[in-house]
């Protein structure tokens, strides 16, 4: 397998690449709460996504799963709302 730019921690695209995630979500995440969502096909992600958390940590913000803010809204889990629906 060929790593390429891509997947070279150490090649300015990648540093670049995560610096663009990383710079993106900060940006646009202004309020006091959220829904990041990023995808683990890039190994960059995994590198922004540190960064992220550690600066959002810094500002306040806590971290939950999507099941952990449905049970807070809806005050049911996303498997009775789903059936409910139906």
């Amino acid at each position: 397998y060929n790593w390429g730019k891509r997947n070279n921690f150490n090649h300015i695209n990648f540093k670049q690449k995560i610096n663009r995630t990383y710079n993106k979500i900060i940006k646009n995440l202004n309020g006091p709460s959220g829904i990041i969502l990023l995808h683990d096909t890039h190994s960059t992600t995994i590198f922004a996504l540190k960064k992220i958390i550690s600066t959002l940590k810094k500002r306040g913000y806590k971290f939950n799963t999507i099941e952990d803010y449905i049970l807070w809204r809806w005050h049911k889990k996303s498997n009775e709302l789903a059936h409910a629906q139906m």
